[in-house]
């Protein structure tokens, strides 16, 4: 049997979340739009999910809108830059997702400048932050949650430095995160931090595929257009089956928060604990006691083991983990840019591999890999002649 430990990759769709989907399939068919009385039940029942998404998160319901997932969300914030006259400066994660990391090209293409903010020791760095920021700042994008790693990358107080900056130059500074990996997986607050913008998405907390969320203070223009669903700032009729599902899903993971969260730093010690005990194994950041890291995700560098291999050789054991991140799990430059930009060196950013858990992993599937894991690598080193 399969043991699925790529929870960071995407999730189990939950039961409830999807009997909810076919129930709202069934009983709502009508357009959103549509003005005659089944789209009104839909446009209805669209209203209360916002509403209830929004009192979830804290926020009031016009600033939330449904998108198709974290990449889309990113990438509305993103693409709006692109019609402003004026072509100022974008700050952005050297360890972000590549959903906002790729826009660097784009940005340059436009005419902006770019600045990439590495990550040294896997956490941004508060004092070279501050430096990069000046009066034509017009967007700062960092992750919350690094996909990759799991890092807790200080938000609230980059938020802060931004706003004290901009009281400066009396100059607005958009500061936007995707916290797609933090959604009911860590504790923050969009009203308190002072995000201007943040994306979220369904598939990483056992909701569907192909829907997420933007909250946004304030929408800006768009390039693109359409019929005016969600407050005209993404159109395309709402999946609401979709949406009805990822609410759910949202629901039940907020009520579960503290036992989730307990279970999965009870695994991750597991992991820690048995990883510390072999010659060729250890953990990012090393002593992840000291560092502020989600317990759902848990980097090993396998010492002189290419992490594909590593990867396909737990693969045919029955388990399955990730080199790197999903979304550059193809593209071995993409895939080792995190850690590279966090200061690893080729060798070590080569042969890392990603053990992510949700609520439904064992103690007993995490002890099992473990051993597995010890036994494999040290017969690759063996095989690959490294002893």
């Amino acid at each position: 049997m399969n043991c699925y430990l790529d929870w960071a990759s995407t999730t189990p769709v939950i039961s409830e979340a999807l009997e909810n989907y076919f129930q709202t399939t069934r009983k709502f068919h009508g357009n959103p739009s549509s003005l005659h009385i089944e789209g009104r039940k839909a446009s209805g029942l669209l209203a209360d999910l916002r509403k209830d998404a929004a009192e979830i998160l804290g926020v009031h319901e016009t600033k939330l809108i449904f998108t198709s997932g974290g990449t889309e969300s990113n990438s509305l914030i993103h693409t709006s830059l692109l019609r402003k006259k004026h072509r100022g400066e974008i700050i952005i994660s050297g360890i972000d997702h590549p959903s906002v990391y790729e826009y660097e090209k784009i940005y340059r293409e436009f005419g902006f400048t770019v600045h990439i903010l590495k990550a040294p020791g896997g956490f941004m760095d508060l004092h070279e932050f501050e430096k990069l920021l000046t009066d034509k700042t017009q967007l700062v994008s960092v992750m919350m949650v690094n996909n990759v790693t799991g890092t807790i990358q200080p938000i609230k107080e980059m938020i802060h430095i931004t706003r004290e900056f901009e009281k400066k130059t009396k100059r607005k500074i958009h500061f936007h995160t995707d916290a797609v990996q933090a959604l009911g997986k860590i504790k923050f607050s969009l009203i308190d931090y002072d995000m201007d913008s943040a994306s979220f998405s369904s598939h990483k907390i056992q909701g569907p595929k192909g829907i997420g969320m933007l909250f946004a203070k304030k929408f800006p223009q768009m390039l693109n257009a359409g019929g005016g669903q969600e407050f005209s700032f993404r159109h395309g009729t709402e999946s609401l089956a979709s949406i009805s599902s990822f609410v759910t899903a949202l629901r039940i993971i907020y009520r579960k928060y503290d036992a989730n969260y307990k279970h999965a730093g009870m695994l991750q010690n597991i992991i820690i604990e048995n990883v510390r005990e072999h010659p060729e194994l250890y953990t990012f950041p090393i002593d992840l006691d000291k560092y502020s890291t989600s317990p759902y995700i848990t980097i090993v560098i396998c010492h002189g083991i290419p992490s594909e291999v590593t990867a396909r050789v737990m693969n045919d054991k029955g388990y399955s983990i990730s080199a790197g991140s999903a979304c550059s799990s193809k593209n071995k430059k993409k895939r080792e840019r995190v850690l590279r930009n966090m200061g690893y060196d080729e060798h070590d950013a080569s042969t890392a591999i990603r053990i992510s858990t949700g609520p439904s992993t064992s103690m007993k599937q995490v002890i099992n890999f473990c051993n597995t894991l010890n036994y494999e690598v040290n017969l690759l080193h063996k095989v690959l002649g490294k002893r």
